[in-house]
């Protein structure tokens, strides 16, 4: 091997050594920031943000805020798969619906046509019997908006006068 050899071998190690450094710097994040468990923001949710409406969003809503509109239904990419999303009213983010979702969703508003799904109005909730890849994992599922219930008693305002 003449010199020009070693120098070339020399140079293609520090170059891989040099890549392999950067590739573990990349892919652990973690490098350099200690976590002592007190008042650190290390917290997992905090690579959860996602796009998409989650059961961790459903859990944080008021009841009064569970209830909502229904406003669009389209087809969008979500991850791998072409999936159903559906839009609500004063929701800022989307929910990409299954099949259990839909056919909740048909027969409360006693159609399979997908139109008319939009103004329904449901309540969406977590279900933590939801199943994926055979374990439970919880999931968001829709069910008909609860009858809005009267503050009043029962004949507070009856008025049972004729007035003829």
């Amino acid at each position: 091997m003449n010199f020009d050899e070693e120098l070339l071998d020399r140079l293609a190690l520090s170059y891989a050594e040099a890549v392999l450094q950067n590739f573990m710097d990349y892919s652990r994040p973690h490098i350099g920031r200690k976590c002592t468990g007190r008042g650190n923001d290390m917290h997992i949710n905090k690579y959860r943000n996602s796009k998409w409406l989650t059961k961790d969003d459903v859990a944080r809503l008021s009841d009064e805020e569970r209830i909502v509109t229904v406003t669009s239904i389209t087809e969008e990419q979500v991850g791998d798969d072409i999936k159903p999303v559906v839009s609500f009213k004063d929701l800022a983010k989307d929910w990409p619906s299954n099949i259990t979702g839909l056919e909740a969703m048909a027969e409360m508003a006693a159609s399979p046509d997908t139109e008319d799904f939009v103004d329904l109005v449901v309540e969406i909730y977590v279900d933590p019997d939801v199943r994926y890849a055979g374990k439970r994992v919880g999931g968001i599922k829709v069910r008909p908006a609860p009858l809005k219930k009267s503050l009043k008693g029962p004949g507070d305002d009856f008025d049972d006068s004729v007035p003829f």
